[in-house]
């Protein structure tokens, strides 16, 4: 591990001159120095990675993932990630933003994927041929489309970025045993789970996120208990150590650092904090993840 400090996990931001989305093919060379794909990064848009040849790991959030021929790997903002892949790996890269939806006075479905916003879970479908041949129909037709200038073409990759990520979605939810209901897609469950995720490092209560939602916090309380089956401070709390952890892992920051970064005003609280959500230290967190994946 290097000795220079990593003060924040770097952040890659979408460029365009035209429309918020993209489709490259991974490269086809693998060069062995490290480059801005190999170390722990993330970005401020989603992506859908497509391998059609695997080979070599991808880490998600403290997990690695082996990359699997057939396989659709899925990024949100915020995950932090980095990719090795061996010199067979194959594959092809659909990076997208929420702007592609507004652009297009379209409304986004992106709050309804649960394949983005189930953290615990792998963030990855395996398809059988039969499945990939269908998903690889689309992702040919946005390659296609994306070479036109029509001004119909983004709203059909637009449509067609939504078929792949409902039909994944749909088997996502199959294979984890998720059920849809309809209170989950309240839009004020949704609302609170955006600014959770974007205000992480700020100072959040269930009262202020209330107050922002124009609901009282016991209205909430029994607003995500009936949609989610956690109440507002679990969630907050299972956030809270997402981002720690992420911290702790992909910068040298100190615990008592991090604990201050995330608002902790005690650094003792925030380590009896930590090891009672994740049974581990800090301290030992980080060492335990950096001996496991980062020697």
């Amino acid at each position: 591990m290097s000795n220079k400090k990593l003060h924040s996990i770097p952040v890659h931001r979408f460029k365009t001159n035209d429309v918020p989305f993209s489709v490259q093919e991974l490269g086809l060379k693998v060069s062995h120095k490290k480059n801005d794909r190999n170390k722990p990064h993330r970005h401020n848009y989603y992506e859908i990675f497509i391998f059609t040849k695997g080979g070599g790991t991808h880490m998600i959030d403290f997990k690695a993932y082996p990359i699997q021929t057939n396989t659709l790997h899925f990024i949100s903002p915020g995950m932090v990630h980095s990719i090795n892949r061996d010199a067979k790996c194959k594959g092809l890269v659909i990076t997208f933003t929420d702007e592609l939806y507004s652009l297009h006075k379209q409304q986004s479905v992106l709050d309804e994927i649960h394949l983005y916003h189930k953290h615990h879970l792998s963030p990855i479908i395996k398809c059988n041929r039969t499945d990939f041949l269908f998903l690889k129909g689309l992702i040919n037709a946005i390659i296609l489309e994306s070479t036109k200038e029509n001004i119909l073409s983004n709203v059909y990759v637009l449509s067609l970025i939504n078929s792949i990520l409902i039909f994944s979605n749909r088997k996502f939810m199959h294979e984890n045993q998720l059920h849809f209901t309809m209170m989950y897609m309240d839009e004020r469950v949704q609302k609170f789970r955006r600014i959770i995720d974007s205000e992480i490092e700020d100072k959040l209560t269930v009262s202020t996120i209330a107050n922002q939602l124009r609901l009282t916090p016991k209205q909430l309380h029994s607003l995500l208990k009936q949609a989610t089956g956690l109440t507002p401070l679990e969630h907050i709390n299972n956030r809270l150590l997402i981002e720690a952890k992420r911290l702790l892992v992909n910068t040298d920051l100190s615990a008592k650092e991090i604990s201050f970064k995330l608002f902790f005003d005690d650094p003792a609280y925030f380590g009896r904090f930590f090891k009672k959500l994740s049974g581990y230290t800090p301290n030992s967190f980080r060492n335990y993840m950096r001996k496991k994946y980062q020697s």
